[in-house]
């Protein structure tokens, strides 16, 4: 009985420290000093386009029997794609459906260097409930070369980004979404 009473303390008090680093390693954040960047860049090409949301409904719901433009269409606006920066043959065909490119005044870099970047803390609203429309798709590049590439759903406050191994899952801390926004559509 004591033996019992032994290894049920030393079970208890093992699941009690396996659970404590378990916590502690999904509390983890990034403390150092240093920024970690999504990507090196010193351009950005933005694309955007202008749809309502019957028309993205329409999309979405008649997907099988869409012709090409428009499935392609649907792709851009509805699914997690690119898969990743390699898939970039997608970027000819934009201005096609109707995204309209946009280039970034090269003074704005340094700001879009800090939106994409490792955030330290936890966001407020770590997730969203709304199906994402992306109507915004960035490209970085570096001399000419793509090194990353981003979609934006700015109503429901989801991105897909692609191109980086920097942890992105506090995209959006700190007002992102709002300085984003902020520099793709400047106020007049």
């Amino acid at each position: 009985m004591k033996t019992r009473f032994v290894f049920l303390i030393f079970l208890i008090s093992g699941l009690g420290i396996i659970s404590c680093q378990n916590q502690s390693e999904s509390t983890r954040v990034n403390d150092s000093t240093e920024k970690v960047y999504y990507f090196d860049f010193d351009e950005v090409d933005h694309y955007s386009i202008k749809i309502s949301g019957s028309a993205i409904d329409s999309l979405s719901y008649n997907s099988d029997s869409l012709p090409e433009p428009q499935k392609f269409l649907s792709e851009m606006v509805l699914r997690n794609v690119p898969e990743s920066i390699l898939d970039t043959a997608f970027i000819a065909n934009l201005e096609s459906v109707g995204f309209i490119k946009h280039d970034i005044p090269e003074d704005k870099i340094d700001a879009l260097n800090d939106i994409f970047r490792e955030k330290t803390f936890d966001p407020l609203d770590p997730s969203s409930m709304c199906m994402p429309e992306y109507r915004d798709i960035l490209i970085f590049r570096k001399s000419g070369a793509i090194t990353g590439i981003v979609k934006v759903c700015f109503v429901c406050s989801v991105i897909l980004i692609r191109g980086t191994d920097a942890e992105t899952k506090y995209f959006g801390a700190d007002r992102g979404y709002q300085k984003l926004s902020a520099i793709l559509y400047p106020k007049s």
